[in-house]
């Protein structure tokens, strides 16, 4: 079956929701207008994308794409990209290969002189690296708040 890549719309929240469960088993509750209040400032946001992957209808695996104007690099801005999730009964079909590089083709299409993520799981930079990022160009540092 052939997959589709879209960008979120208003009906999809629920199903983000649903599949983000499978991203941060234990995440922090997420309250229903809070999370619509949000979800409409990123869908309505012309910086702020929401990339899902669909097959058969099905929501299979989505990415979050935060383009972020800049004053440095000419004025060209860059983009920070979160919330790469798949399913985990769709892991390993290369989903998450192809809604990252769907991503990355919409940020240089944005005119993004890069690209940068994170992730937490170590056993994941391979995966990242065959999608063409480099763990080692520069050095992520991370602060949490206090009350979290």
């Amino acid at each position: 079956m052939k997959f589709k890549i879209r960008t979120a719309k208003k009906g999809d929240l629920e199903q983000i929701l649903e599949l983000y469960k499978h991203l941060h088993v234990n995440d922090l509750p997420v309250s229903g207008d809070h999370a619509k209040a949000i979800y409409k400032h990123i869908t309505d946001s012309d910086n702020l994308h929401i990339f899902l992957l669909e097959e058969g209808g099905i929501m299979r695996a989505s990415c979050y794409l935060n383009i972020i104007e800049n004053l440095s690099r000419g004025c060209l801005p860059y983009g920070m990209i979160e919330n790469v999730v798949t399913h985990e009964q769709y892991r390993r079909q290369g989903f998450a290969k192809a809604i990252v590089q769907h991503t990355l083709s919409f940020a240089w299409a944005e005119n993004c002189y890069k690209v940068m993520l994170m992730t937490g799981q170590k056993e994941l930079v391979p995966f990242y690296e065959s999608c063409g990022f480099d763990a080692f160009e520069k050095s992520a540092l991370v602060i949490r708040a206090p009350a979290l």
